[in-house]
């Protein structure tokens, strides 16, 4: 399988039907914090948006305006398209925050078909950083809430999708390595994408992230319990991050993620 044949096994667009009680659960979850904190036909700003498989745009727009956050801007017009949103209401943009190009997982996909060595490895993860271009100047846009859901974990599994998917042409690398290489990336793309969500968002942030992988219901509902039982209550009322939820974080990222929204909160 190559870079190419991988990616489009990513397209979540026949998904939509799996995941419609998942997506009204998060959309009135959203709608909800809207009712509570932002005004009416306000601009609400949807942070890697994609296909919007697991957010009900349309239903958000019957009384806010929309800002679709992702690099692919020609699939966002074609959605915009596609659901008869206009213009002004539903603005599309790539605000660049973590911008790494299909060439670039393409060059890293041939350092490791060409048995490169962890000092090259570490070159090319340098290189790429230095090089990437700075974010647009948010100044441009401002929004009253932006949404981000399950977005941390995303920005760089491609690369530890390929090292999983070519994980027999990396043996005489120690994996270790490799792995601590990306938990870098990990860190300095949600740095970057705090601090643009912040630079581009007035009044609410509305953010989830995953956890860890569960088998069954009953292991999903033993896990969510358990994390209940980390959050602090407020003195007048609502729960909050207490910093102890790190310890059941298992997906790459959301770690860092975690410790951000944790820190903003205090």
């Amino acid at each position: 399988m190559s870079y190419f044949k991988m990616i489009k096994t990513e397209n979540t667009d026949s998904q939509y039907e799996f995941w419609s009680q998942y997506r009204n659960q998060l959309t009135t979850y959203i709608k909800k914090g809207l009712e509570e904190n932002c005004r009416k036909n306000s601009w609400v700003a949807i942070w890697g948006a994609g296909g919007c498989n697991d957010i009900d745009i349309c239903e958000l727009s019957k009384e806010y305006k929309l800002l679709l956050i992702d690099q692919d801007i020609d699939k966002l017009r074609s959605l915009r398209e596609e659901l008869g949103l206009g213009k002004e209401v539903c603005k599309v943009a790539d605000v660049g925050f973590w911008t790494i190009t299909d060439e670039d997982y393409e060059m890293f996909e041939a350092l490791i078909m060409d048995g490169a060595t962890i000092e090259e490895f570490q070159d090319y993860f340098a290189d790429l950083i230095n090089n990437m271009p700075e974010p647009i100047k948010l100044n441009t846009y401002n929004v009253d809430c932006s949404v981000a859901v399950g977005l941390a974990s995303q920005l760089n599994a491609r690369f530890a999708a390929l090292l999983y998917l070519y994980k027999d042409k990396i043996k005489h690398i120690d994996i270790n390595l490799m792995h601590e290489e990306i938990n870098k990336l990990n860190q300095l793309a949600t740095e970057r994408l705090y601090i643009s969500l912040r630079q581009l968002t007035k009044s609410l942030v509305i953010t989830g992230y995953e956890l860890c992988s569960c088998y069954s219901n009953s292991e999903a509902e033993d896990k969510a319990n358990q994390l209940i039982k980390c959050f602090e209550k407020g003195i007048y009322g609502g729960d909050f991050l207490s910093g102890m939820e790190q310890n059941f974080i298992e997906v790459a990222g959301n770690e860092y993620w975690h410790k951000l929204m944790y820190k903003a909160i205090i």
